[in-house]
């Protein structure tokens, strides 16, 4: 559990209320879609570095 606390709340930024309240597969969805925001976020800002160095 405390595995799971460590990666939702303080790697993912889940709130703390929401990890204990809702359900598990409801988290890791959560998680999931945050994760790939993430990549594509940093994929636009990579396109948009090198797109300032042109």
């Amino acid at each position: 559990m405390e595995d799971l606390y460590t990666s939702l709340v303080l790697i993912c930024g889940v709130s703390e209320d929401l990890f204990w309240h809702a359900d598990l597969s409801f988290l890791l969805s959560v998680a999931e879609n945050k994760a790939a925001y993430g990549r594509w976020l940093d994929c636009e800002r990579q396109y948009l570095m090198e797109r300032e160095r042109r």
